[in-house]
């Protein structure tokens, strides 16, 4: 259509329109195909989306990620499909959670959100410190509160990096590995994963 093509390669102020356009080809087989096409302003826009698309589509691990890398693609996901007026539908939460409602609906309570699948919440409200929280309500994990007690944070929410590496290399740890080849973890080794993984930097650079 000249008169799209037109609006798209208004001025040619980012590059050639053949150099801002990236397609998509997916589907089931090579067979039942479709397209999405996309135009980007800038040609080195277009190229690093390109890249990173095609790194996910060829990457194997990517259909074997953590719990939590989909858990964030989820929360992205839900970010993404907001309204005109900038809210997050709560239909979508329900029907990305569907298996128990009224889990959803209690976890949606005890972040003081609405819960109605008709209500709607404004998308800066839905954080992802409350989207934490939101999980951690819906999906309850007391075999880790266990752990805590079990290692002596009966009366502080978390563990030392002494604790840690205690369970780490006593608990955790396959007693059946050699330790010549697999070496226990180190309190350096042990502090790395602490701060790779423990969302408050704040406790995290003290080793909690």
């Amino acid at each position: 259509d000249p008169k799209l093509r037109e609006l798209l390669d208004a001025g040619n102020v980012g590059g050639r329109l053949e150099n801002r356009m990236i397609t998509v080809v997916y589907g089931p087989d090579l067979v039942n195909i479709s397209y999405l096409n996309l135009v980007a302003f800038q040609e080195d826009i277009a190229k690093e989306w390109s890249d990173e698309v095609f790194s996910l589509a060829t990457n194997l691990l990517a259909q074997n990620m953590s719990r939590d890398a989909f858990l964030e693609k989820a929360y992205t996901k839900l970010k993404l499909q907001v309204t005109p007026e900038g809210r997050i539908p709560l239909k979508n939460i329900y029907r990305l959670f569907s298996a128990d409602r009224k889990r959803v609906e209690t976890a949606l309570e005890a972040c003081n959100l609405p819960s109605s699948r008709n209500d709607s919440i404004p998308q800066d409200d839905f954080t992802p410190d409350v989207y934490r929280v939101f999980l951690n309500n819906l999906c309850p994990r007391p075999e880790i509160d266990h752990i805590f007690s079990e290692f002596g944070a009966k009366s502080k929410p978390y563990l030392t990096v002494d604790q840690m590496m205690e369970f780490i290399n006593l608990k955790q740890r396959d007693p059946r590995l050699n330790e010549i080849l697999y070496p226990p973890l180190k309190q350096e080794q042990v502090q790395q994963l602490i701060e790779k993984y423990e969302p408050n930097s704040n406790l995290a650079k003290k080793g909690q």
